[in-house]
């Protein structure tokens, strides 16, 4: 059965459904500095205040900056098409059209490469994507961790940083304010009591700026991870 259609700008952001009734949303935030890809490094950078000195490269407020989000791409790049693109975006503030969905068309080539059945759908500045359960699924649980691993592969080495930032450059999508998404994330960790009920906001930053959030950050990119989903539905 035919999937919804994903937000792609953000991330590997599914909404997918294999019975047409069962959603599963995962969203990943928009940096990727440590082997957690896309969930818990949007902390690392954006506790800094933006720096309104470099026109047209930040956002006010504790917003992410186009300027790091594009330092953190070029740190973490995977691919030479997207050092390429990250790295001309640096230099003249812009990603272009063409640029922007030749990394999509890239990422949609790996996943049918992979065996899924997509297609993409453009709307403004935003692009999402369309896909088919994996018929060869056991389950519709195995459909959508396989369809999640492969697409998250094919994201990583493909759209990663150009999507987030084509949106950020067009208005596509609002920037992330980082506190009030840490703050959510605490609170969401809290509740599911996966850790101290006591756990101060100053406690859950410091790990995530001195000790590499290796306290409250995720350790796997896998949809059952408690830790994961926090950071995932909250980014």
């Amino acid at each position: 059965m035919q999937a919804g259609p994903r937000d792609l700008n953000a991330g590997p952001r599914f909404r997918t459904s294999i019975d047409g009734e069962r959603q599963m949303v995962i969203s990943h935030a928009r940096l990727m500095c440590t082997s957690v890809a896309l969930l818990a490094a949007v902390a690392l950078t954006g506790c800094a205040q933006a720096d309104t000195s470099d026109e047209g490269m930040t956002q006010t407020g504790g917003s992410l900056t186009l300027e790091q989000l594009l330092d953190e791409g070029l740190a973490n790049s995977k691919s030479d098409f997207q050092t390429e693109v990250l790295t001309a975006a640096r230099e003249s503030g812009e990603i272009s059209e063409a640029d922007w969905k030749e990394g999509n068309n890239l990422r949609l080539q790996c996943l049918q490469e992979k065996g899924f059945d997509a297609e993409l759908l453009y709307e403004g500045a935003e692009v999402y994507l369309q896909t088919d359960a994996d018929p060869g699924a056991a389950s519709p649980d195995e459909g959508d961790s396989e369809l999640q691993a492969a697409d998250l592969d094919c994201y990583e080495k493909t759209s990663a940083f150009i999507n987030e930032a084509y949106s950020l450059i067009n208005g596509g999508q609002s920037s992330v304010d980082p506190d009030e998404m840490q703050r959510a994330v605490l609170q969401c960790l809290i509740d599911r009591e996966l850790v101290p009920a006591d756990t101060t906001y100053e406690e859950f930053v410091a790990d995530l700026e001195q000790n590499e959030g290796k306290q409250y950050s995720p350790q796997s990119t896998e949809a059952n991870d408690p830790v994961a989903a926090c950071w995932m539905e909250n980014s």
